[in-house]
């Protein structure tokens, strides 16, 4: 936490302190911590600790995908800027027609799809259903997005 920056009571023996949040990223963002004290008691205990955006601070926008909403209102964080949903979907046409797409010579051949693979990696939101990244370092695509309907030899189910 970074410096104080003031102090609002919200009842009898509740106050919220402010504090300057020193996070790279967070410019703008403040820490607000709510303490009580109960009645006759010389202790003070602290109620809630929240990370919340002040005036000009960097906001999340919608990105039209639910998901990527629903974590980054979760979280109170985001990005100024995400990409759009034809901006998804024209990752996904090059994603899907390149070398881990289905039509590639490797996937023709392969002996199952990378969806039914234990070095599968889902990516998150609404790209979730069609690809992920592969996490197998002895495979050609290790490291790489693939379509869950690309395959190659070194699927998790392959025998040696």
């Amino acid at each position: 936490m970074g410096e104080h920056l003031g102090v609002r009571a919200e009842g009898e023996r509740i106050a919220t302190h402010a504090f300057a949040a020193s996070v790279p990223g967070y410019v703008g963002w403040y820490w607000a911590v709510t303490v009580a004290r109960a009645p006759r008691s010389k202790k003070v205990t602290v109620d809630e600790v929240v990370l919340l955006p002040g005036e000009g601070a960097l906001l999340a926008t919608a990105s039209g995908d639910p998901e990527v909403d629903a974590v980054a209102f979760q979280l109170g964080v985001g990005r100024e800027r995400v990409l759009s949903r034809e901006g998804r979907l024209d990752a996904a046409e090059r994603w899907y027609a390149g070398d881990g797409g289905p039509d590639a010579a490797m996937a023709r051949s392969a002996p199952a799809h990378c969806g039914t693979c234990g070095f599968f990696l889902p990516l998150e939101g609404s790209l979730r259903a069609g690809f992920g990244a592969c996490g197998n370092e002895m495979a050609p695509v290790d490291g790489r997005v693939v379509s869950v309907e690309y395959g190659c030899g070194a699927h998790s189910e392959v025998s040696v």
